[in-house]
């Protein structure tokens, strides 16, 4: 499991610095077709964020206490804190805060 915490963190540190070059690239470019492609770069490292986080990622519900997925399109859309996220069990079908677990 801690193995599994710290190549997390070497992939969310990789991804961050890629973005804030990719930001800067924005930024200080003068160039309309490197900024555009900055742009094209910053939605495909997002989506690709979204995904990776959506796939290593369970919750669980605090009603009958099951483990579940959620696809990338509510992983990006549904209202959240760091630690749970506000989704609806495909079990019991109620609406609450859910528990983030480790996939892994």
């Amino acid at each position: 499991m801690k193995n599994h915490k710290k190549l997390r963190f070497v992939l969310v540190s990789v991804f961050v610095l890629i973005l804030i070059i990719s930001i800067f690239m924005v930024v200080f470019e003068k160039s309309s077709l490197t900024f555009y492609i900055s742009i094209l770069a910053l939605i495909f490292l997002l989506m690709i964020a979204i995904v990776w986080h959506s796939n290593i990622t369970l919750y669980k519900c605090p009603n009958c206490k099951k483990e579940f997925k959620i696809s990338a399109f509510v992983d990006f859309f549904s209202p959240h804190f760091p630690d749970k996220k506000l989704l609806t069990c495909p079990y019991c079908k109620t609406v609450n805060w859910c528990q983030v677990c480790d996939k892994f």
